[in-house]
């Protein structure tokens, strides 16, 4: 574990709660009873809430700068993942010999975070977050009144709604849609970061926008369900999100946690650790439909051997990427070496024949 960090320079409650939304983006995918399911639909709002957090430190960087090592950071990763799993499914369903499980529309829809293996459609998430992050920085920035904040927050929100009920088409559903929706969301959260009274007003608020349209679907025969509310994000699963997004973070900053390192390697480590994941379920659910282990689709089982499996991944890629980069450093530093003797072989020898 990289254990360099200075821990007083750090909000370990983003920590805390950035490890909470990976772990639960985890359950999600191991299919719990429906109830949980939607209870725990908050986290891609949490993690994109603290990633709004995070962008005050980023908003001095030129944007291509920061576009770029954010390309590095996702996208890189990303593609290398999802290559190795398509690989590795290619191979065990020849030696299978099963009808293969990616078609090559599923793999290109994968490649440009369309909808394809359906587990990376986060990282589109983050990458149109880096795009916005400027206009966000500024609104948030130059905005010094909460409430002409929040009524910013309302106009955004009152044309992302129009849209989705007006327009209608692939770019629009699939990026423009998630654009907005989660950029409000980062905005909120850069907002609460920079101003800390400001979590509870807008928390209060969404509560209430969230309990409003809760009422008028129990009114309607429906229940408690945000989680047919997420592709795409519409205002019922949103204000929802933000407001446990909110009640958690309040709680967390006032229990006033000691630090726990391995919380920290979490959460700086939880966007390798879900690359991870997707790799250990998939192996699972291949395993499953060979085998039947009736154990494994227990969904508490599942969880805890997708999470553990997950993090002994991660742990394990950390360390051999550490091993390579040492390699690389002692070749080039053999490679100087070399170099630096050759030169001064050369110098011996003009001596030599000058004499």
């Amino acid at each position: 574990m990289e254990n360099r960090l200075n821990y007083k320079l750090r909000d370990y409650n983003i920590d805390i709660l950035r490890a909470i939304g990976s772990l639960l983006v985890i359950l999600a995918h191991v299919r719990p009873p429906e109830i949980i399911l939607n209870f725990r639909s908050f986290d891609v709002i949490l993690l994109v809430f603290i990633s709004g957090m995070t962008l005050s430190y980023s908003n001095e960087e030129s944007l291509i700068k920061y576009l770029t090592k954010r390309i590095k950071r996702l996208v890189i990763p990303t593609y290398i993942t999802i290559t190795v799993i398509f690989l590795i499914a290619y191979m065990a369903c020849n030696l299978l010999n099963r009808t293969q499980l990616f078609d090559i529309n599923t793999i290109l829809e994968s490649y440009i975070f369309f909808e394809g293996i359906g587990y990376i459609w986060i990282v589109k998430v983050y990458l149109l977050i880096a795009i916005m992050s400027p206009i966000i920085c500024k609104i948030v920035n130059n905005i010094e009144n909460d409430f002409i904040f929040i009524l910013i927050i309302i106009g955004l929100s009152s044309i992302y709604y129009w849209m989705y009920n007006e327009l209608n088409n692939i770019i629009v559903n699939y990026y423009i849609f998630y654009m907005i929706s989660y950029s409000i969301v980062a905005m909120i959260g850069l907002r609460c970061r920079k101003k800390a009274n400001f979590v509870k007003k807008i928390g209060i608020f969404s509560i209430l926008i969230f309990s409003i349209i809760q009422i008028v679907i129990i009114f309607n025969n429906g229940g408690f369900t945000p989680t047919e509310y997420k592709y795409p994000p519409q205002i019922y699963y949103l204000s929802y999100g933000i407001s446990i997004s909110c009640i958690l973070y309040i709680l967390f900053t006032n229990l006033n946690l000691k630090v726990n390192k391995y919380i920290v390697w979490i959460s700086k480590n939880s966007f390798n650790i879900y690359l991870a994941h997707i790799i250990v379920l998939l192996g699972i659910n291949m395993i499953l439909d060979v085998i039947n282990i009736y154990i494994l689709e227990v969904w508490v089982i599942k969880f805890v051997c997708v999470s553990i499996g997950s993090i002994t991944l991660s742990i394990i890629l950390e360390n051999i990427t550490v091993i390579l980069k040492e390699k690389v450093k002692h070749l080039i530093s053999l490679n100087q070496d070399k170099k630096i003797i050759n030169n001064n072989v050369d110098l011996i020898i003009k001596e030599k024949v000058n004499e």
